[in-house]
C-alpha cells in the first residue's frame, strides 16, 4: 500500500521548495521533474518528504516500510536515520546504492530506531532526472473513508483553488491512495457558490450564516448521514495545503493502534506570508491564557523536524483550520457548542480529553492569527472562553475568572482600546444574562448588535468602570452562573438542537 508520495513543490509555488527538497541543486522543475547536473545532491530531510519511524511504531501497527525513488539516469541514493539528544543531532547511513532509473529499499520498522528517516539523492551524470518517490508498506491496512468539510463565507478564490488541488491530486490521479475513499462537503455560509458539485466527490450545502460553529456543525451533520465515513476532516476556507498532508493523514489512520483511535489528528498552522514558519503545531488553554506549542519553528531546518510528531498534553486543542475527528467520537460527544465563532475547536478538543496527535507533514498554510483579527471577534473570545473554561477546565474557580478578566481589562485600558472594552462589556453582560442564544435567529440578532457596538459613544473611563463592575458581579455570582451554563449546555450537542438551530426542519 502507498503511504505517501515523495513529491516536489508546485511549479508556481517555488516559495515552498525547501519544505519538499533541499541541497545543492537548482530548484527548477520541468513538468514536475527535477533535472540535475552531475554532482547535484538532493536531501529529503524535509517537512513533507521525511518519515518518522519511532512515531509510526508508537502510534500505528505498521511493520514494513518500502522507500522508492524514481528517475531517469544514474544516481546514488543514501537512506539516513537520525536521532536528537538535547541539541546534538546524529545521522547514520541505513542503506546506500548506485542505481539507474529506480531505487527500492525494503525495510522493517523494528530495525529503524530513528526519530527521522529520509533519502538523499546524488546525480551521477549530467541531465539526470528525479521524478519523485514514495513510502509504502506491504502490511494489511484498515479500510476507512474520510469526509472533508470546508466551512466558507465568501472566500470563493480560496475554495476554488482548494477544490482544484483536490481534483488534480486525488480525483484525477489513478494512483492516489485517497481516490474513492473520501468525499468533500463545502458548507457555504455566504450562499455565493454555484455549480461546484462533482458527482460522488464534492457537494456544496448552502447554509445560514451562523459562523464557523454553524458551518462546521452543518458539515458534521451531513457527514453523519453516510455510515461509511470513519473520520471527518474539518478545514478552514482560507487555507492552502499539500495533498501530501492528506496522504499522510489517511495512511496514518489506516494503521492506527486501537488505543489511539479516539485521538484527533491536528494539523500545524504554517504562516501563509512566511510559508516556512510554523505559527503553531497545537496550543494549550489553561482557563486564563493560551500557550502555543511549536511556535516560531523554521520548518526548512532539519533540526526543527524533531519533536514534530507528538502527543499533546492536558488542555491541548487542535484548531479547525485542519483537524481530523473520528466519527465514532462525534457520535459519543455530540456536536460543537453554538459559539458562532472563537473557541468551538478549543471546547471540542477539551471535551475529548485533549486526546490529540500532531505529525510532520500534516498541516496547512494559513494567515497567522495576529494578522487576521477582526475587532468584533473580541466579544466572542471573552464570552466563549469563559464558557468553555467553566465546562472543561478542571477546578476552574472565581479567582481564575478574575485573572482572566482583569488582565484583559487593564491591558485594554492601558492601550486605550475603547472598542475592545465595548465588546468586553457586552460579553460580560451576556454572561450574566444567559450567555448563549438558543436559536439561529437569536444568534443572527446578536451578531448584528455586536457589530453595532462600533458606533457606541461611551468613553474610556465609563467603559472601564462598567467592565470592572460587571467583572465583580460575575465573581460574586460565580457559582450560580456556572451552574446555569452547565445546565443549559446539555442540549447544545444534540442533533435535534442543531437541526432546529440551522432551520433544517
Amino acid at each position: 500500500m502507498l503511504l505517501y508520495k515523495i513529491r516536489f513543490w508546485q511549479e508556481d509555488e517555488i516559495q515552498d521548495a525547501e519544505l519538499y527538497a533541499k541541497g545543492k541543486f537548482k530548484p527548477t522543475l520541468k513538468n514536475g521533474k527535477l533535472v540535475l547536473s552531475l554532482g547535484d545532491r538532493i536531501g529529503f530531510d524535509t517537512y513533507f518528504n521525511s518519515f518518522a519511524p519511532n512515531s509510526w511504531k508508537k502510534y500505528t501497527r505498521l511493520s514494513s516500510l518500502d522507500l522508492e525513488i524514481n528517475g531517469k539516469g544514474r544516481f546514488r541514493v543514501r537512506i539516513l536515520g537520525g536521532n536528537r539528544k538535547g541539541s546534538d543531532i546524529r545521522f547514520k547511513v541505513v542503506a546506500e546504492e548506485e542505481v539507474k532509473d529506480r531505487f527500492l529499499a525494503e525495510m522493517r520498522l523494528e530495525d529503524l530506531d530513528y526519530e527521522l528517516l529520509y533519502p538523499e539523492v546524488e546525480s551521477l551524470e549530467e541531465g539526470c532526472e528525479i521524478h519523485g518517490g514514495s513510502y509504502s508498506s506491504r502490511d494489511e491496512k484498515t479500510d476507512l473513508r474520510l469526509s472533508i468539510v470546508f466551512c466558507t463565507f465568501r472566500r470563493e478564490d480560496f475554495i476554488d483553488k482548494n477544490i482544484l488541488n483536490l481534483r488534480r491530486g486525488i480525483l484525477e490521479d489513478d494512483h492516489s491512495p485517497l481516490r474513492d475513499h473520501l468525499r468533500i462537503s463545502v458548507v457555504d455560509n455566504g450562499n455565493t457558490l454555484k455549480n461546484r458539485d462533482i458527482d460522488n466527490f464534492l457537494e456544496v450545502f448552502p447554509n445560514k450564516n451562523l459562523g464557523g460553529s454553524g458551518g462546521f456543525a452543518r458539515g458534521i451533520l451531513e457527514s453523519l448521514k453516510d455510515s461509511r465515513f470513519t473520520h471527518i476532516l474539518l478545514l478552514d476556507d482560507d487555507i492552502r495545503f499539500s495533498v501530501t498532508s492528506l496522504e499522510i493523514l489517511h495512511s496514518f489512520l489506516s494503521f492506527l493502534r486501537e488505543e489511539f483511535e479516539r485521538h484527533f489528528i491536528g494539523g500545524s498552522l504554517i504562516d501563509l506570508a512566511l510559508p516556512y514558519l510554523q505559527y503553531e503545531r497545537n496550543a494549550v488553554w489553561n482557563g486564563i491564557s493560551t500557550k502555543l506549542n511549536g511556535s516560531g519553528l523554521d520548518l526548512r531546518k532539519t533540526e526543527c523536524l524533531f519533536g514534530g510528531d507528538a502527543e499533546a498534553s492536558e488542555g491541548a486543542y487542535a484548531g479547525w483550520w485542519f483537524c481530523c475527528i473520528p466519527t465514532r467520537v462525534v457520535k459519543e460527544l455530540g456536536l460543537p457548542l453554538p459559539f458562532f465563532l472563537k473557541g468551538d475547536d478549543v471546547e471540542y478538543s477539551l471535551r475529548n480529553g485533549s486526546k490529540l496527535i500532531s505529525l510532520n507533514g500534516v498541516g496547512a498554510w494559513h494567515e497567522a492569527f495576529p494578522k487576521r483579527v477582526r475587532k468584533w471577534n473580541y466579544y466572542y473570545q471573552i464570552r466563549n472562553y469563559f464558557i468553555l473554561s467553566v465546562l472543561r477546565i478542571r477546578r476552574y474557580d472565581r479567582s481564575d475568572f478574575l485573572r482572566f478578566s482583569l488582565f484583559r481589562l487593564f491591558k485594554n485600558l492601558i492601550w486605550r482600546n475603547e472598542l475592545a472594552l465595548k465588546y468586553t462589556r457586552k460579553a460580560l453582560e451576556d454572561i450574566l444574562n444567559g450567555a448563549l442564544p438558543t436559536s439561529g435567529s437569536e444568534a443572527e440578532s446578536l451578531q448584528k448588535s455586536v457589530l453595532e457596538l462600533q458606533a457606541d459613544g461611551t468613553g474610556l473611563g465609563r467603559l472601564g468602570w462598567d467592565c470592572m463592575s460587571l467583572t465583580f458581579r460575575i465573581w460574586k455570582e460565580f457559582p450560580l452562573i456556572c451552574e446555569e451554563i452547565r445546565r443549559n449546555s446539555l442540549e447544545f450537542p444534540s442533533v435535534q438542537f442543531w437541526r432546529k438551530y440551522l432551520s433544517l426542519g
